[in-house]
């Protein structure tokens, strides 16, 4: 059976040697610092001796990585033959990566769903959300400056 090692009852200053009382955090002769009779294994001191416990769960999450579209490995080399190709070949062939490149775009934007032609840049619900929102703020702006135009006209004379 382990036996717990018993605390010193005499603290020793580490600069002159002279005992120091176990309550006394300087040594009486030189002013030093004694060391601590208090064990340290139950302070707790977040991120350096325990670790957040959400930081743990996430920590045992698998590593996620993106992976690139075909046009982002393609492109590159695409756009620079095409440059170099000029004319109006070049130019077809930047049309057709540009067109390859919004239609990966409009399906990721879309969570992986194929997105019909049709509805190819229209805005989502939360970008018009957004829009009226703002829409109605500045039309209450408009208003309060006109009833303030008002009481300003109204004002005394």
């Amino acid at each position: 059976m382990a036996e717990t090692p018993a605390q010193p009852t005499e603290v020793r200053c580490q600069m002159c040697g002279v005992a120091g009382r176990p309550k006394e955090t300087h040594c009486r002769e030189c002013g030093a610092a004694l060391p601590l009779l208090e064990t340290v294994g139950d302070l707790v001191i977040p991120g350096v001796t325990h670790l957040d416990p959400d930081l743990e769960l996430y920590a045992k999450q698998p590593l996620r990585l993106g992976r690139k579209t075909t046009t982002e490995v393609v492109a590159p080399g695409a756009v620079h033959a095409a440059a170099l190709l000029g004319g109006p070949a070049g130019l077809a062939a930047l049309g057709a990566i540009a067109a390859v490149a919004a239609s990966e775009l409009s399906s990721r934007a879309s969570g992986g769903k194929n997105v019909p032609p049709e509805k190819l840049g229209e805005p989502n619900s939360v970008v018009l959300e957004m829009a009226q929102r703002l829409q109605k703020e500045k039309a209450e702006r408009g208003a309060e400056k006109a009833g303030q135009a008002e009481a300003a006209e109204d004002g005394p004379s």
